[in-house]
């Protein structure tokens, strides 16, 4: 069975679980958060009739999407989202910063450079100056979210490299469907 196929039935699983009552009872509405299509499937489970079948019986899904899972963390907390796609930058801020002590994990919908997955890659015009990482001091460098899991591994570079937000470069935030036709505008 397919990893996506798994992950779906760890969701609709979850959602059932959840949502177990008697049928006399108002759907359970669950608003669940998510970031990037098609790495998420939470916008495609009712995007096909049947294919969260109790979809409007036991429970009302309602996707929401978010700019990066960082913004779902204050959703959570305050009780505007019952699932979130959280990721590994997110999880620990979430308990930890956030108060949210009762987060379970349910299912691990995206991985990211291990075996045959995507892996995230930074991308520069092919005919920008950009040759190495340094040569990004004093340049604007765009992310879905600051603390996102998108966003860590580019700081991390960065700073190996000896630049610092804010002091080097600069950050500007925006959706993923943007980053390429801000980069070709450029």
């Amino acid at each position: 069975m397919g990893t996506l196929v798994l992950r779906m039935c760890a969701l609709l699983t979850l959602f059932a679980l959840a949502t177990a009552s008697t049928s006399d009872a108002e759907p359970l509405k669950i608003r669940a958060g998510w970031v990037g299509a098609p790495a998420s499937i939470i916008p495609f489970m009712s995007a096909k009739e049947g294919l969260s079948r109790h979809n409007g019986k036991s429970y009302l899904l309602e996707p929401i999407y978010f700019s990066g899972s960082p913004l779902e963390i204050s959703a959570m907390a305050s009780g505007e989202l019952e699932v979130g796609t959280l990721g590994y930058s997110t999880f620990s801020i979430a308990v930890l910063n956030a108060g949210l002590k009762d987060l379970k994990i349910v299912a691990d919908e995206i991985a990211d450079g291990v075996g045959d997955y995507f892996s995230l890659n930074y991308s520069v015009r092919k005919d920008s100056p950009i040759q190495k990482v340094e040569d990004l001091r004093n340049k604007v460098v765009a992310t879905n979210a600051i603390g996102a899991g998108a966003y860590i591994p580019l700081e991390v570079m960065l700073r190996k490299s000896g630049l610092f937000p804010n002091r080097d470069y600069r950050i500007v935030e925006t959706n993923f469907a943007n980053m390429k036709p801000m980069l070709l505008e450029s």
